[in-house]
């Protein structure tokens, strides 16, 4: 892994090393636009501007012939694969219906939504985006909670130049069929082109600017999330205003709620554990196949859904790392041309701040229960030592020598537990830590020091839910199935790049790219549900989706 780049996250359940990162539904009938909303100059703390029925929101047209374009941040983590030379066709759907019991693993390829109960595999939706991409292809983001999927799709009123993508929600339950709701309002669609402005090599027009700033808003990965029970639906959309505010969809009402208004668009929308917050960045541009940063990120503001207040929670160019106990959330600095410095727990409420690790880091995970942090200090060559000195501020200067260290709250400086380190994870199932290292992959619980796991391996271990096994990839390549102690389970002649553990942990899927295997215990011997012609099953976004 490249020093520049981290590697976070709070569970091992799924391989990784980080590269980077949704029945089709009868649509409603045309209805009456919402009313167009004047919006204040800045950022309001007066946020609640409007309810609308979900039902007056839907339309249909004709599909026209193109596709949708945008930047993605691919959170979904990946390890090295092998393909095999001659590519296969896409599987086909089965005519089956799927079973309403779950659990199901919903995932996205080859441009499709699909779903497995490990036995049928059913397409979706297969209008999500189309293959004539002049840009940058991308996955559409989905979010799923008991056995409902929300996802954004390519609407069919859709224009070459002037976005539209509506929300839409399946239930595999067999329960209610929720109709289609526009992200964007009819009034900004008819202020935009309705096709390319001229040759994309060209400087981009501030309307095809605008275009592409709302379309990357609402499809990106982090643009809708379920709260913690299920309840309601945060989406990021444009339904009342020029650029992109945060909504939340509540079920039992079905009724749609504007949370905030301003300037900026809206991203990475997160729920606090407890469901009473919505974390999410406001940015001033959203990257769009360009050099240069991701986001340009204004600030980092929480919304409470239950009295429509609004509070900055930070400022400036920043990304979250994860969430801590309480209503605390991880950040950390991120300013090119410096490394990942600066990282912080901040609480949602009062905006106070606790410094968990002063100085540049390459990758960190944190125990949120202990406070216990597991971070990755990088080497400097001298020209990154000097242009760091020159252009970045003190506290991304290295304090302490390249390695891995832990640093645990009451300790009086971190303890550094080997010479260089590498992508790391804290694992709640196994309720300790994982670092991949040049030496190899060790284990680090918050009371023991650094252990080598029982058996070689070339990646993170990948514990399930009662972590009493653990699928490994041998150095060879191949896949394995292991206790925690270290005694052989089950091996497999894949050679994976990526594992899911479904909820009982009695199951894990795995993929080596193309094709999609399912392994039920207690003998896991491996069977072939699907293969994708685009190789994409490393990557793209699958959850297991449970009742």
């Amino acid at each position: 892994m490249p020093r520049s780049t981290i590697a976070v996250g709070n569970s091992a359940r799924s391989i990784s090393l980080a590269c980077g990162l949704a029945g089709i539904l009868a649509a409603c009938q045309p209805a009456t636009p919402p009313a167009k909303i004047a919006l204040p100059p800045a950022w309001t703390p007066t946020p609640l501007v409007s309810t609308t029925s979900v039902s007056d929101l839907g339309a249909t047209a004709t599909p026209p012939a193109w596709y949708s374009t945008l930047e993605a941040r691919w959170t979904q983590e990946v390890i090295s694969a092998s393909f095999s030379p001659t590519p296969r066709p896409t599987s086909t759907p089965d005519d089956r219906p799927l079973s309403s019991r779950g659990p199901w693993l919903v995932f996205y390829s080859s441009d499709r939504l699909w779903a497995t109960d490990g036995d049928v595999v059913s397409l979706l939706d297969s209008s999500l985006s189309d293959p004539a991409d002049e840009i940058m292809e991308r996955p559409i983001p989905f979010s799923t909670a008991g056995g409902l999927i929300a996802y954004t799709s390519r609407s069919p009123l859709s224009r070459e130049g002037s976005p539209q993508y509506d929300l839409r929600i399946l239930d595999l339950t067999g329960g209610t069929t929720h109709p289609p709701l526009h992200l964007v309002s009819s009034e900004l669609i008819a202020t935009l082109p309705e096709r390319y402005p001229g040759d994309l090599s060209e400087p981009w027009t501030e309307a095809w600017f605008q275009a592409e700033q709302v379309r990357a808003a609402v499809s990106r990965d982090a643009s809708l999330a379920w709260s913690p029970d299920g309840s309601t639906l945060a989406f990021v959309s444009a339904l009342d205003a020029p650029n992109t505010d945060l909504y939340t969809l509540t079920l039992r009402t079905n009724s749609v709620r504007r949370l905030t208004s301003g300037p900026f668009q809206t991203a990475d929308v997160r729920w606090s554990p407890s469901g009473t917050a919505v974390l999410h960045t406001a940015t001033s541009d959203i990257n769009v196949g360009r050099d240069g940063p991701r986001l340009i990120i204004e600030g980092v503001w929480s919304a409470l859904p239950s009295s429509g207040g609004i509070a900055k929670v930070t400022q400036g160019q920043v990304e979250f790392l994860q969430w801590l106990s309480g209503e605390r959330a991880a950040f950390y600095n991120v300013e090119v041309p410096c490394p990942n410095y600066a990282l912080r727990g901040i609480n949602l409420h009062s905006g106070s701040a606790t410094a968990l690790w002063q100085g540049p880091f390459d990758a960190a995970a944190i125990d949120p229960i202990t406070g216990t942090l597991l971070v990755t200090v990088p080497f400097f060559e001298p020209d990154t030592a000097a242009t760091v000195s020159q252009h970045c501020p003190p506290d991304a200067l290295p304090a302490v020598p390249e390695g891995l260290y832990i640093s645990k709250p009451g300790l009086p400086s971190p303890i550094r537990l080997a010479g260089s380190g590498g992508p790391v994870v804290w694992s709640p199932e196994a309720r300790q830590f994982f670092a991949d290292t040049p030496d190899g992959v060790f284990q680090i619980s918050p009371e023991a020091p650094l252990q080598p796991i029982p058996v070689d391996s070339r990646e993170i271990p990948v514990p399930s839910p009662r972590n009493d096994l653990w699928f490994v990839v041998r150095p060879s390549g191949n896949g394995a199935i292991i206790t925690p102690s270290g005694d052989p389970v089950a091996s497999f002649a894949a050679e994976p790049c990526r594992a899911l553990w479904s909820p009982d942990g009695d199951t894990v899927v795995f993929t080596d790219g193309e094709a999609l295997y399912i392994a039920d215990g207690p003998e896991f011997e491996p069977t072939e549900l699907f293969h994708a012609d685009q190789h994409d099953l490393c990557w793209a976004q699958a959850e297991w989706v449970g009742k």
